[in-house]
C-alpha cells in the first residue's frame, strides 16, 4: 500500500527523544514535518514490567520474558534448580524464530515460586522477567501478549 507518511523512531534517552521534538515544524525535503513526543499508553499487554502478580491458587506454571537471543537448552540451564516439567517458546509464526516469551511448568507450586524469585537475574547477559501464569478473566486460558520493552529512560516520538 501506500505510505501514510508516518513513523515511529526509539531513541535510547529521552534527551535525544526530546532534542528531536524541536524539529516539529520544520522542513524535510521541501515538507513540513510535525513531531512529537508519544505518550505511555494504559492497559494492554505491552506495559512494562510491573512484577510476578499474585500468585493463583494452586500455580504450577510461569510466564517468562526474556531477550530474544537466548534459547531453550539455556532456559533448561537457567531453571535447573526448579525442577521445570515443561518448557514452551513462543516463536514467530512465519519465521520460527523465538518472541523472548516462554511458559514454563513445574510439579509443584514451591518451584513456581523458586522461579518467579530468579525474576531480574541476568539470562545468557540480559535481565529476565518472571511472573505467575494466571487465566484471563472470562477467557479461560493462559494470559500472554507481546510487545517490545523500552528502556528505562529512553524515548520515543512519532513523526507525521
Amino acid at each position: 500500500g501506500r505510505s501514510s507518511g508516518k513513523g515511529f523512531v526509539t531513541f535510547q534517552t529521552a534527551a535525544q527523544a526530546l532534542k528531536a521534538s524541536a524539529y516539529s515544524g520544520t522542513k524535510i525535503q521541501n515538507r513540513w514535518i510535525k513531531v512529537r513526543l508519544c505518550e505511555v499508553r494504559g492497559g494492554g499487554n505491552k506495559a512494562a514490567w510491573t512484577g510476578p502478580g499474585e500468585k493463583p491458587e494452586g500455580c504450577l506454571s510461569a510466564v517468562l520474558r526474556c531477550d530474544k537471543s537466548v534459547n531453550e537448552e539455556k532456559l533448561w540451564a537457567f531453571f535447573e534448580d526448579c525442577n521445570v516439567s515443561g518448557i514452551s517458546c513462543m516463536t514467530d509464526s512465519e519465521t520460527g524464530a523465538f518472541r523472548g516469551r516462554a511458559f514454563l511448568d513445574f510439579a509443584g507450586t514451591a518451584d513456581v515460586d523458586l522461579a518467579v524469585a530468579k525474576s531480574g537475574q541476568l539470562l545468557d547477559g540480559h535481565p529476565c522477567f518472571v511472573r505467575y501464569k494466571s487465566e484471563k478473566p472470562g477467557i479461560g486460558h493462559a494470559e500472554g501478549g507481546g510487545g517490545q520493552h523500552v528502556p528505562e529512560g529512553g524515548g520515543r516520538i512519532a513523526a507525521h
